[in-house]
């Protein structure tokens, strides 16, 4: 994403107009491709497009002053990228830690590593001993720092580059030969990603250095052979049309979650970016077109607006904005623009232009880095895990002790639509509902979205959360995925220990139950039977007796009310660990709940989560779930305002249905 080179020196590389105008065709394809269009699937293709065109410009450079002097100066060189990269790039990284600081970014329950891996020009690696795909990051869209993962390839092929360069052009001898070694890097380089990805896997291929290097590799060897074939054949105008046609249509027709760029494709796929490049160094309209001043500034902001956009994305949602579509992407990038343009003019431009000598640069670019990372530490607030709210939601909105007799709730009778965000008019209770919630991971992350609703209507609801990873009401020795107990341990302790506890102490109106995996995975109940599948009649016996157990502890606090929550399966791509799981495994769990719901008439009522996520996930709506199998917190905020409150309120206050 770095801008365009500046010419040095009276046989310097002439300033073309028209590789801006790229920059920007690029940057808009990101753009449309991030606000979730569904018909631009591939617009990832516009990051290739900037590592090739990167790999280009500074090869350029470094062949210029190669030839002008027999040398490369390192100094000069890294104080350039330095001054051109990393104002605007920590500038976004404090930002994104004072406004995580303020509660605007509660899904990012791993912000705090990932704005430190992104100041650290990591972010790339970080995302890969994080195990997560891009699939599963642009399906949930969580962190603010997603993006710098291209940055950090950049950044790392920049440090690295001008030495390998070097020690070629000092072997090399002779421009010919360095021709060569340089080609056959990048060849190389191409035909390892699908290697790469043949033998690590999809993540590998396309979040690892190695994997993408070819890309920008493809573009050094193109500026090297530039500058021997000094010729510039007219007709290779006539390549940059069809090669634009073809990024263009990859952006709209490569999937989003598979395909060329997760297979280690799109080293070779670089090649039509270097052609367009190619067919640019000739006069033609495209050059023309893409010469034109809109499209010149935009490439000239293109770095900035891509650093800013994807905070500013998630800043600015249906939810909170009320709009959706063009008219949500047009104030998204409205919103974009000028903060780019006020970073470009602030602070881009007068660091480049300064004259700052490279020790300075270097002491200022070091500091300036430990002191986004001191502020991520200090700032950047960190979940207990990856599903669960953080400690300051939780404590918020935490059910208020008392001793006293809690007033009777009012009764919700018909909510109205008024067309808000909400959807609803809300009702009067005449207190706060006491909100507990039990299950698993998917219950957790649940809790987080109904932990901000009632943040934002206390009023309303105070909630509290049991809710952990693996904790079900099957109680048997052994379930499919915890070889070591501790799922199972803790469920026991949970259940024996701090349900008791919250019952007595918190004295809870409504309990929300959310129990997806742990109630139909494979278990054991005794060493003679071995492992019992979901289907199997015993396993539904023993199912149906363990929720009728779990329904009488809780039937025997006076007044409290159940709201039971079918469990939606994973979606078919999801990242899990669960396969050859079908819908009908969660028969018996759906058969349990309305055994509970008739014995407890008016008291335990089943609430339709699974047909909810399922109706969401047809229609592509907003509501997701990232990996396949847990709500986000925007989603889960979504959904209680929607749908779930609703329910809730009124089953606490007994006039559901």
């Amino acid at each position: 994403m770095s801008q365009q080179a500046e010419p040095r020196g009276n046989d310097a590389f002439v300033y073309q107009p028209a590789l801006d105008g790229l920059r920007a065709v690029a940057v808009v394809v990101v753009l449309l491709f991030h606000q979730g269009f569904t018909w631009m699937t591939g617009g990832y293709v516009g990051v290739s497009v900037f590592f090739t065109l990167s790999g280009y410009l500074i090869t350029s450079l470094l062949v210029l002053e190669h030839r002008s002097t027999g040398r490369v100066g390192f100094g000069a060189f890294y104080r350039r990228r330095v001054k051109r990269l990393m104002p605007a790039s920590l500038l976004c990284l404090f930002g994104v830690s004072v406004l995580a600081w303020a509660g605007r970014y509660p899904n990012a329950t791993a912000l705090r590593g990932d704005v430190v891996g992104a100041a650290l020009q990591v972010a790339n690696w970080r995302a890969l001993t994080r195990g997560v795909s891009y699939a599963q990051l642009i399906q949930g869209g969580a962190s603010p720092v997603d993006h710098f993962w291209s940055l950090a390839v950049e950044e790392q092929f920049y440090w690295v580059w001008p030495l390998a360069f070097m020690g070629l052009a000092y072997v090399s001898r002779r421009r010919g030969s360095l021709l060569v070694a340089i080609t056959a890097i990048a060849a190389a380089a191409v035909m390892a990603a699908p290697l790469i990805a043949a033998h690590w896997g999809p993540d590998v291929a396309y979040w690892s250095t190695p994997a993408r290097l070819g890309e920008i590799l493809v573009g050094a060897a193109l500026a090297v052979w530039l500058d021997r074939w000094r010729a510039r054949p007219t007709w290779w105008r006539w390549i940059a049309w069809p090669s634009l046609a073809l990024v263009l249509w990859a952006a709209v027709a490569l999937p989003n979650d598979h395909g060329l760029a997760y297979q280690g494709w799109f080293g070779a796929a670089s090649l039509i970016t270097a052609a367009l490049i190619l067919g640019l160094q000739t006069r033609g309209w495209l050059r023309t077109l893409l010469s034109t001043a809109p499209l010149v500034w935009l490439g000239r902001l293109s770095y900035g607006v891509y650093l800013y956009h994807w905070p500013i994305y998630l800043l600015l949602d249906e939810r909170t904005v009320g709009h959706h579509g063009v008219v949500l992407f047009a104030l998204r990038a409205a919103c974009t623009m000028v903060v780019a343009l006020c970073s470009y003019v602030l602070v881009e431009s007068p660091v480049r232009r300064s004259a700052l000598p490279v020790p300075v640069v270097a002491w200022a670019a070091g500091l300036a880095t430990a002191a986004v990372v001191v502020a991520a530490v200090l700032m950047v607030p960190v979940s207990a895990n990856g599903f669960s709210a953080d400690d300051d939601l939780a404590g918020q909105v935490s059910i208020a002790a008392t001793t006293g007799p809690l007033p009777t709730l009012v009764p919700v009778g018909t909510w109205v639509d008024d067309g808000s965000s909400a959807g609803t008019v809300l009702p009067s209770l005449g207190r706060p509902v006491r909100i507990l919630v039990l299950g698993d991971s998917t219950a957790e992350a649940l809790s987080v979205g109904v932990m901000r609703w009632a943040a934002e209507h206390p009023d309303l609801a105070q909630v509290d959360s049991l809710a952990q990873a693996g904790c079900g009401f099957i109680r048997a020795e052994g379930m499919e995925g915890d070889d070591t107990g501790a799922f199972e341990a803790n469920c026991r302790q949970m259940l024996a220990t701090d349900l008791p506890a919250a019952l007595r102490d918190r004295r809870p109106d409504l309990v929300v139950i959310l129990v997806t995996l742990p109630d139909v995975l494979d278990r054991q109940w005794s060493p003679s039977e071995g492992m019992l599948h979901s289907p199997d009649t015993r396993y539904a016996q023993r199912l149906l007796h363990d929720y009728g157990a779990m329904a009488e502890r809780l039937m025997a606090v006076p007044d409290l009310r159940v709201a039971w929550l079918t469990a939606a399966p994973p979606a078919s791509w999801c990242v899990c660990d669960v396969r050859g799981y079908t819908v009908s495994m969660w028969a018996g769990q759906t058969a349990a709940i309305d055994a509970q719901v008739a014995a407890y008439p008016g008291r335990i009522e089943r609430v339709d989560f699974r047909d909810w996520i399922s109706a969401d996930e047809a229609d592509g709506s907003r509501v997701d779930r990232p990996d396949g199998l847990h709500l986000d917190a925007m989603s889960a905020l979504v959904l209680m305002d929607d749908r779930l409150a609703r329910a809730l309120l009124q089953i606490a206050a007994g006039s559901f249905g």
